[in-house]
């Protein structure tokens, strides 16, 4: 449950962020990333800390015995040999994508459509690109058995650094009381990274990339992938995957940054627009940050087709529900049932990790002509946006996606204006909260201030990665 905003987490992180901790390392690694994400973690999440800290430092750690550290290693080196084997051929530009980022396509696969869109960019200019798993189960037993013998090693670095005993003294302050600092979850994420590293610089000395890709800069994979890039001189850039709103602490906001930058965050952003751009601000003199649109649109251009459920010579509104809209918000159903707006067809796209819609609901809904309620979230997202004329939603970062994309976007949730307000304020998005000001939206279509994108646009993108990553002109 989320206890406070994202203003109140960027207060409390502004009364300890000071340049000799955002500049601390520890096993080689610039913790201070990692401590803010877990700060900002900790007040969003009671269950958070409940192994004191100073417990942590005074319990006895239980790591395994060295017998056993010479059998795991032995275990690790032949499964991690044949591991490596699958990585035959080497690729110019590789795209990282985690499980969770998987969507169904057209054809019933699962696609990263983020990581096609990067590399069909790339393959335009004639460069070899791929998309790579992060976590199938091959790599995951490997990492669980360098895990195990990597605790120990670590462990006692960490103490010898004393890194623990000067974070007790800052975050134990009477002015620090509202900090929750779980010292147990950081000493797990510097080994986590550390071990994701050694496993990545190892793919990484075989595919030998001019450069690297991925999304969610401060995901613990993410942060092991740049170092491994910067320690083997390979370009990483993060993609922009989401809008987190302007006061999202996550997003950027960093007071002081080493002039070196951190070694765990990427040489360059990847953003949607130039409010995503500003948004992270705060990055620009350690990487760069670019506006190069979305790159999925250049992947949806290639898949997308008219799915026969869609009628033509209607106004298409396509409405992404979000985990707990069980039933379909009563704003929606009350236009749905109006009979004024017949020459609307609404598709109703549930989220998928929601459950899903009361039986009865979907049964009444497909009583109605003008409402698909089933088909549509079997579909590919990328079809359904591009057939769209209207794409509606309570605080979805489709909004954003589908607005870029030249849709008619419409928030319907008073959270959007939080999350979304540069994006509301520059008309990028709409906002309704009442079915009157949706019925005028809907009747008084009114594009957004963004074009659809189109081949100048993908022009300009392509002659961007050429001269950023390819060093040519």
């Amino acid at each position: 449950m989320l206890k406070k905003d994202h203003k109140e987490v960027l207060d409390i992180i502004s009364e300890v962020e000071r340049p000799a901790l955002t500049s601390l390392k520890s096993c080689g690694i610039h913790i201070w990333p990692l401590i803010r994400y877990q700060i900002i973690q900790s007040q969003w999440n009671e269950t958070r800390n409940k192994l004191s800290n100073k417990d942590f430092l005074d319990q006895n750690h239980t790591f395994i015995s060295d017998y056993k550290s010479y059998y795991l290693e032995a275990k690790f080196k032949f499964k991690l040999g044949r591991y490596l084997q699958r990585f035959y051929q080497s690729k110019n530009i590789i795209f990282f994508y985690r499980q969770e980022e998987l969507q169904i396509d057209s054809k019933g696969q699962k696609v990263s459509t983020i990581g096609e869109g990067v590399c069909s960019y790339f393959k335009t200019l004639g460069e070899s690109a791929e998309t790579l798993k992060l976590d199938d189960a091959d790599f995951l037993e490997l990492f669980e058995i360098k895990f195990q013998i990597n605790l120990k090693r670590i462990f006692h670095q960490v103490k010898k650094e004393q890194l623990f005993e000067m974070l007790l003294e800052v975050f134990t302050d009477k002015e620090k009381s509202t900090l929750r600092l779980d010292f147990n979850w950081i000493f797990n994420d510097i080994v986590y990274i550390q071990t994701y590293f050694e496993l990545y610089v190892q793919i990484l000395r075989i595919l030998k990339p001019k450069c690297i890709f991925y999304t969610v800069f401060y995901h613990p994979k993410s942060m092991a992938l740049a170092l491994a890039g910067r320690s083997l001189k390979i370009t990483t850039t993060e993609v922009q995957h989401g809008l987190n709103g302007t006061y999202c602490p996550l997003e950027g906001h960093y007071k002081y940054i080493p002039e070196e930058g951190y070694n765990i965050l990427p040489n360059c952003f990847w953003q949607w627009d130039q409010g995503s751009v500003l948004r992270k601000g705060c990055f620009s003199s350690i990487a760069k940050v670019m506006n190069l649109g979305h790159p999925a649109f250049q992947y949806f251009k290639n898949v997308a087709h008219s799915p026969s459920y869609i009628t033509r010579h209607k106004t298409i509104i396509l409405v992404a529900l979000q985990p707990g809209d069980d039933p379909i918000p009563k704003l929606i159903m009350d236009l749905i049932n109006d009979r004024s707006l017949s020459s609307f067809q609404w598709l109703i796209r549930t989220h998928p990790r929601a459950h899903p819609l009361d039986s009865k609901l979907v049964e009444e809904l497909n009583t109605k002509e003008n409402v698909e309620v089933e088909s549509p979230s079997k579909e590919y997202l990328a079809t359904l946006l591009v057939n769209c004329d209207i794409f509606i939603s309570k605080w979805s970062t489709i909004l954003v996606e589908a607005a870029l994309y030249g849709k008619q976007s419409i928030a319907i949730h008073p959270n959007a204006l939080n999350m979304m307000e540069d994006a509301i304020k520059n008309k990028l998005i709409q906002f309704a909260s009442d079915p009157e000001s949706l019925k005028l939206l809907l009747r008084t279509p009114k594009p957004n201030s963004q074009p659809k994108p189109n081949a100048a646009q993908s022009d300009h993108i392509i002659s961007t990665l050429r001269k950023e990553y390819l060093c040519a002109e």
